[in-house]
């Protein structure tokens, strides 16, 4: 466990912030996911600079940009995870990462595990548990600390994303392709059952999930593809009326 050290005119403080550790390290592992911003302060060592204008910020990019958020040379992306990746996650804790450093793309060569850091009252820690393992580092970059990290947050049941932030852009463009490449993604009546498919992915999450990960999936698929998916799992009729309407669309398209 990693503590800053306090003056000694802060040692009740200090004293009072250890004890809250555990609490914070419960808080952790009940929500998930990971302060984003608290972690790009301590594992990339980077401080918040000016930040870009509002309207720089494309929340329907592949890959954000950090510096709208004052963190220039950091980058993001969201990976919503095929069936067999949330299976992969819940099993072993992993990310369809690319064989390549996640720092200079150069071959990986060491698989670093990443622990968040938690704060706490004048005091930051490292969690003990392990929220992410496996990401690739060439023997250069290959610290006591990764280079890279993720957020993921699941849905039990539904879908499971993962928002993994680097300083290398070309390895986070990487993560995309290996992930639209690992399998079929969850059907959208199953993630989102409480939206329709004619305007109820309009807002939020949803929307950024069929723009990226199902709208990209379904229409790589042929004709016959689609047709054994949607009996395959069992799709209400609205979505078969969905697929009929966007199948005609398609044929003007071509025409």
């Amino acid at each position: 466990m990693e503590t800053s050290v306090p003056s000694q005119t802060d040692g009740q403080v200090a004293d009072v912030s250890l004890r809250l550790a555990p609490a914070a390290e419960r808080q952790y592992r009940s929500a998930s996911a990971v302060n984003i911003q608290k972690q790009i302060r301590a594992l990339f060592r980077v401080r918040p600079a000016a930040r870009a204008r509002a309207s720089s910020w494309d929340r329907m990019a592949d890959v954000l940009d950090w510096q709208a958020f004052g963190f220039p040379g950091v980058f993001s992306t969201t990976l919503f995870l095929s069936i067999q990746g949330h299976r992969r996650w819940l099993e072993q804790g992993t990310l369809p990462f690319p064989n390549e450093c996640c720092r200079c793309g150069r071959p990986a060569a060491a698989l670093l595990d990443f622990r968040p850091f938690l704060e706490v009252p004048l005091v930051r820690f490292q969690s003990r548990r392990v929220h992410l393992r496996g990401i690739p580092h060439c023997l250069e970059h290959s610290g006591s600390q990764p280079l890279a990290f993720a957020s993921v947050t699941e849905q039990p049941g539904r879908y499971a994303y993962a928002q993994v932030v680097a300083m290398h852009r070309p390895f986070l463009e990487q993560c995309l392709i290996q992930n639209r490449r690992d399998g079929d993604p969850p059907a959208p009546w199953v993630a989102f059952p409480r939206s329709l498919p004619f305007g109820g992915f309009n807002q939020g999450t949803n929307e950024y999930w069929m723009g990226h990960s199902w709208l990209p999936f379904w229409s790589n698929l042929s004709p016959e593809a689609r047709q054994r998916y949607l009996v395959a799992n069992r799709a209400p009729a609205e979505w078969r009326q969905w697929d009929e309407v966007i199948t005609k669309q398609r044929g003007h398209e071509i025409g």
